[in-house]
């Protein structure tokens, strides 16, 4: 038992003592004085022993024997404190005396044998919740460090792609437009400073993830010359909020590769960023071919749901609509925390 609890577990005990004199006086059994002495002497003495019992096993669990030995003892001691407490006025007679004191001692065992019982189930009780509350923060931080792995290993399934492409397009323009390969590689060093702190975070700022964005459609902007366009509006008001580290790239990768690139004439990007009551609303729409094959799925927006579903708890929503007049629509909406 927790010894500091002492003091707040006597107060039941004295007051279950005086409901057990309360009973033995309707009972008949004597005056409600002489049962209120005998119930707290005795209630006490058992209650006294069983914690001095329970000290000398260093707080360990009480095997039966000790149990029993400490309501014994208890009840031999209370008993005779209740004797030499009424000894004036109680049992005038040797054989009524032998009798009560058989009486009391019965009455004290027993109802002995039912404090304890309390009190040691009340403690069981207690621990086992204890224990219980430790087991589950010991699995939900064991949680969160797999759900902590499990976004690295999706964040790290979506870099390479965008990076080993652009290396490859920066070694292709150094051959045939050293100009626009040198402009290329220092727009694709930006990207990687943008990105450096993302990439060791699961969470970053909007204004942070914007910023990578753009330097991404930047470095996208030299290769394809005019064929792309984009515009990202993301209010001030926005910048601070904290958002999923590297999220939106894959939307981007997704939107050039599949809807712009095929395109003959390329298209526009659009992203735009708005809150709604308790809303973060994403918009990235595109004017490329439409809804083409991985553009409905793939690996990108397949980690992207997996992604959501663990950081909101699948409260977050990603939606694909056609875009007017032409292109896909992507609707992300996430609770604004």
């Amino acid at each position: 038992m927790d010894k500091r609890l002492f003091i707040p577990q006597l107060l039941p005990v004295l007051l279950f003592n005086s409901l057990i004199a309360l009973f033995l006086t309707i009972l008949g059994e004597d005056s409600f004085r002489i049962n209120f002495i005998f119930s707290q002497c005795i209630g006490l003495s058992i209650f006294m022993s069983f914690w001095a019992m329970n000290y000398l096993s260093s707080g360990d669990t009480l095997s039966i024997p000790r149990i029993l030995l400490a309501i014994m003892t208890g009840t031999i001691i209370g008993v005779t404190l209740g004797f030499l407490s009424t000894e004036a006025t109680l049992f005038p007679q040797e054989s009524q005396a032998s009798k009560g004191l058989i009486e009391a001692i019965a009455y004290g065992l027993l109802f002995g044998v039912i404090i304890v019982y309390f009190f040691v189930s009340r403690d069981h009780i207690a621990k086992t919740q204890a224990a219980l509350h430790q087991e589950q923060l010991k699995n939900l931080d064991n949680e969160k460090r797999n759900v902590e792995a499990r976004l690295h290993l999706l964040q790290a399934q979506i870099e390479p792609h965008f990076l080993f492409n652009t290396l490859a397009n920066i070694l292709s323009l150094i051959e045939t437009d050293p100009q626009r390969g040198k402009l290329m590689l220092e727009n694709f060093i930006h990207y990687l400073r943008a990105t450096l702190s993302e990439s060791r975070d699961s969470i970053t700022t909007l204004q942070v993830e914007v910023a990578t964005l753009q330097a991404y459609l930047e470095v996208m902007k030299i290769r394809m010359g005019e064929r792309l366009q984009f515009t990202i509006d993301l209010p001030t008001e926005l910048a601070d909020h904290s958002f999923p580290a590297l999220l939106l790239q894959p939307l981007l990768e997704n939107a050039i590769k599949h809807g712009l690139e095929p395109a003959a004439t390329g298209g526009t990007i659009d992203l735009k960023i708005t809150k709604v009551d308790t809303i973060l609303r994403i918009i990235l729409a595109d004017t490329g071919v439409g809804f083409q094959g991985e553009r409905e799925g793939g690996l990108g927006l397949a980690n992207i749901r997996q992604r959501l579903a663990m950081q909101y708890n699948n409260e977050a929503k990603l939606l694909l609509e056609e875009n007017q007049p032409s292109g896909l629509k992507i609707t992300l909406e996430i609770p604004y925390e």
